[in-house]
């Protein structure tokens, strides 16, 4: 069993250790790599972010998605394009 004294060394504060950060980068360095990080993200996503990609890839594969992307996917193609 713990004595009242191991209880209490056991509460007493630790000191903090911080761990050292790497010095920040500079400016024009951060816009560049900000500039690359945009661009890679456009070429991944380039027309996906299109709703009309996403809908008619979801009627497309009607298997892969539940039955309220379906539903979605085929009223947001008449909403985009006008059918009634």
């Amino acid at each position: 069993m713990p004595t009242v004294k191991d209880i209490l060394d056991a509460c007493k504060p630790k000191p903090t250790i911080f761990a050292r950060l790497p010095s920040p980068l500079a400016i024009a360095e951060n816009h560049r790599h900000a500039a690359e990080v945009k661009s890679s993200i456009e070429k991944m996503t380039k027309g996906k972010r299109d709703m009309k990609y996403w809908a008619h890839k979801i009627i497309a594969n009607p298997k892969n998605y539940p039955d309220i992307s379906l539903k979605a996917g085929k009223r947001g193609i008449k909403w985009i394009t006008g059918y009634k």
